[in-house]
């Protein structure tokens, strides 16, 4: 939230809204201090969750005046990034136990971590405090913060709004706003950790209620390979021979990854996107395979399609209740009814494409303020949310996801509902969508 507030501060938003005790209209602040009315609409969420104020009809209203400077939201951020190598390095979860060798071999590293209350100073030098154990329990959750510390260094132009920044790929599919590699382990691990027996079971549950065998296995989005080769061990254990495996990934540098490492197995690693089905049957056909004759896996991928300027809305008694802040590409807000027609526009593309051998889906979703905001462990999620919004992805919350796919012609022949221990709701779903006939 570091870099959110000094973006506030930056632009004259956050003393206007100090300065009184009164909402100011969005418009107002939007066009007063040159900010994105979008994302203010989405501070005003962030508010709610922090206990700082939070959106009405009236406007957006700050109850908390001494929060993050710049300096300490630079700092919290250095400590992700330093958390983020401690993780990636493999010293965490010895970290986590309190393992004092650990902690003099890492005793540098550990300095950054002091912006977080997470380290105290002996003679022998620094070392963990009980929070800080705590903390790097969850140390897999910062990769992705690290991930995006290019977008956090650039909030200030990202909230103006003749801001020329906007979060996307290049003609060659690499990003300036993602360091991919971070983001590729952190999706690795979390997969590995959290998704990877809900994915063996709907492949699995799919394989074995399917027609015939698919070609093949088709992953979209599928960052450096690591779904489809769990995926493949899990089979070659349950005595089933494996398809081919397809990836196909927008990044350049995850799309490279992938290739090393399916290429000993046959697969293919392929550009395309979520959002164009129908192109990426036509890439898949250049290399001898049937779309419609493959099962396909998404993972993490649906809110990242693009949403572009005002997509047509769904009659409001379709859409299910979201406390969600939902934007276009542009950072403009549209309404819950929106999102949701253009999200099953977007399942309505896939379903010609799974009715043979169906779709196997896992998601993030959005979670209502008042749960999030129970729990002081819960705001690395705030952190989650916040990197989504500024990169252009778009949350919703789980029954709007599925309510999205049934109303695109889809039903879900397994669900299961995932992380719901650090919350006491989910934090994933899992599904594996079949088309319904007719």
């Amino acid at each position: 939230m570091g870099p959110v507030v000094d973006a506030l501060k930056h632009h004259g938003v956050w003393h206007a809204l100090s300065s009184t005790t009164e909402p100011i209209a969005l418009g107002t602040l939007a066009e007063r201090y040159h900010a994105r009315e979008g994302l203010l609409a989405c501070v005003g969420r962030w508010f709610e969750i922090l206990g700082w104020g939070g959106l009405s009809p009236q406007g957006l209203r700050l109850t908390a005046t001494e929060t993050f400077t710049a300096n300490q939201g630079q700092s919290a951020l250095n400590a992700l990034i330093a958390l983020a190598k401690l993780y990636d390095q493999g010293a965490a979860p010895r970290l986590a136990l309190g393992c004092g060798m650990t902690e003099k071999i890492w005793g540098q590293a550990l300095q950054p971590l002091a912006a977080l209350g997470w380290v105290v100073e002996h003679p022998s030098g620094l070392a963990l405090n009980e929070a800080g154990r705590a903390g790097m329990r969850m140390a897999a959750q910062s990769l992705y913060t690290a991930g995006y510390a290019p977008l956090l260094s650039q909030v200030r132009e990202l909230f103006a709004s003749d801001g020329e920044h906007s979060p996307g790929f290049d003609s060659s599919g690499d990003e300036w706003h993602v360091e991919r590699d971070a983001d590729i382990t952190f999706s690795a691990a979390v997969y590995e950790s959290q998704c990877q027996a809900a994915v063996c079971e709907l492949v699995l549950k799919a394989l074995q209620t399917a027609p015939e065998t698919p070609q093949a296995i088709v992953d979209t989005g599928a960052g450096n390979g690591a779904l489809l080769l769990g995926l493949h061990a899990a089979l070659i254990e349950a005595d089933i021979t494996a398809p081919r495996l397809v990836a196909i990934e927008p990044s350049g540098p995850a799309r490279r990854q992938c290739q090393v490492r399916l290429a000993p197995l046959g697969g293919l690693a392929l550009a395309g996107n979520i959002n164009d089905p129908d192109e990426m049957a036509l890439t898949l056909k250049a290399h001898g395979i049937d779309m419609q004759n493959c099962l396909h896996i998404n993972k993490s991928v649906m809110h990242n399609r693009s949403v572009i300027g005002q997509p047509a809305g769904l009659d409001d008694a379709l859409v299910p209740f979201s406390c969600a802040v939902h934007l276009n590409q542009a950072f403009e807000q549209i309404s819950a009814a929106q999102m949701a027609g253009d999200l099953v526009a977007a399942f309505e593309r896939w379903r010609p494409w799974v009715q043979r051998h169906g779709l196997v889906m896992l998601e993030p979703h959005a979670i209502d303020p008042a749960v999030l905001g129970k729990d002081p462990e819960s705001h690395p999620l705030l952190g989650t949310e916040i990197t989504h919004v500024l990169s252009g992805q778009h949350l919703v919350e789980q029954g709007f996801h599925r309510r999205c796919a049934e109303l695109a012609g889809l039903s879900a022949a397994v669900s299961l509902n995932l992380q719901q221990d650090l919350l006491g709701a989910p934090i994933m779903s899992a599904d594996l969508w079949r088309a319904v006939a007719g």
